[in-house]
């Protein structure tokens, strides 16, 4: 891997996990639990599915085989990233990737994500191959080389990132309605005439 290509992944990889704790920043364990709709994954199982799917593509990049001449398809390149931020194409998983329950906690799911990440940017730092010239498979894609594996994991989180902030939004409902607004008189209209004349 040249070092401008490492320097982009390693940007991205960075940015993704600020960008990802983000999401997950002042949330229960109760509130991570709760599914928008019951064939849904609650905001806990979409973290899990980061996790178990950022291990298996890191492995298949560390294991992937040597090609007889680099493999370069930026048209696929562009599909890849184009995809890991649209969301309006739902694609189902493969099975092995689905959340089970593996995590008993939030803290313990965010644990597993640092400590996988930083696998792969460790990864990243240290890698001399070409992987261009690396050949490995994705379960619904096929044969593919290792730098666009890594292209997809680089965006993988980004793309969840999107779905758990809409099921934030309906955890925030969930929890107004459990929680009602207490009633208030309604205000004076003078403070808000005084707020717009000094505006």
């Amino acid at each position: 891997m040249n070092s401008r290509d490492k320097s982009i992944f390693l940007a991205a990889l960075l940015l993704g996990r600020s960008q990802f704790m983000d999401s997950l920043s002042c949330l229960s364990d109760e509130a991570v639990r709760r599914r928008p709709a019951p064939k849904s994954w609650s905001i806990l199982e979409c973290l899990e599915h980061v996790v178990v799917t950022e291990r298996e593509f890191l492995h298949s990049i560390q294991t992937a085989e040597p090609l007889a001449a680099p493999r370069v398809n930026k048209l696929r390149e562009s599909a890849i990233l184009a995809y890991g931020i649209n969301r309006d194409q739902a694609v189902q998983a493969p099975e092995e990737l689905w959340p089970t329950g593996r995590f008993a906690s939030l803290a313990e799911a965010v644990q597993a994500f640092l400590e996988c990440r930083a696998a792969t940017v460790n990864f990243v730092r240290n890698c001399d191959q070409n992987l261009m010239a690396m050949q490995t498979r994705h379960s619904m894609m096929g044969s593919m080389s290792a730098h666009e594996m890594l292209l997809m994991v680089s965006c993988h989180a980004d793309r969840h990132r999107c779905q758990i902030f809409a099921v934030r939004k309906h955890v925030c409902d969930w929890l107004s309605a459990l929680m009602p607004l207490p009633q208030t008189e309604a205000p004076s209209p003078e403070p808000a005439v005084a707020a717009a004349r000094c505006a």
